[in-house]
């Protein structure tokens, strides 16, 4: 704190509510400030002290619950994390040092059936993807959802060693959960 704040503070809060004309009360509350400015700035860095002290252990003890595997801390800290994943994931539970995660992967009829192409004389079209590239597309979107699902978990979990992953999505033929 700088005792010039200080300053500025103590004189707006004695100069509240007093004219511009009151010239003599005006001096007066200025001398006011000017001598309880220092009793201020120290309260204040007092003030600013233990704010920063109870956050900081507030801090020290989040860690050694999210070091030590607390499964609340844990699974608040994960669920965070993926909260702007586009394959929505959630951290269920935790059971020594294995984390337990249910990820939802896009069902394949939500992916589109054409994609880009060009003509053989080499205008832009639309060209229907097979069945084999589409699920091959389908594929390595959820490979890719997976590893950055895994990757997240484990980046904001130091004390977690493995993680048991169940994806849920639903397949075209029979629309069961799989």
């Amino acid at each position: 704190m700088s005792l010039a704040w200080a300053l500025a503070e103590a004189q707006t809060h004695h100069l509240a509510g007093l004219g511009v004309f009151a010239r003599a009360e005006r001096a007066a509350a200025k001398r006011r400030a000017e001598e309880d400015a220092p009793a201020y700035s120290a309260a204040e860095e007092a003030r600013l002290h233990a704010v920063h002290s109870e956050l900081t252990a507030e801090a020290g003890q989040w860690w050694q619950a999210l070091v030590a595997n607390d499964e609340e801390t844990v699974c608040e800290a994960v669920n965070y994390a993926f909260s702007d994943n586009t394959a929505a994931g959630c951290a269920v539970g935790v059971d020594g040092d294995i984390l337990s995660v249910v990820m939802r992967q896009q069902d394949i009829d939500s992916l589109p059936d054409q994609m880009p192409g060009v003509t053989p004389s080499g205008r832009p079209t639309l060209k229907t993807l097979s069945k084999r590239d589409r699920t091959l597309w389908w594929l390595t979107s959820m490979g890719s959802n997976i590893v950055a699902t895994l990757k997240e978990a484990f980046a904001v979990t130091p004390g977690i060693t493995a993680i048991d992953l169940a994806v849920l999505t639903r397949l075209p033929n029979t629309q069961l959960v799989i």
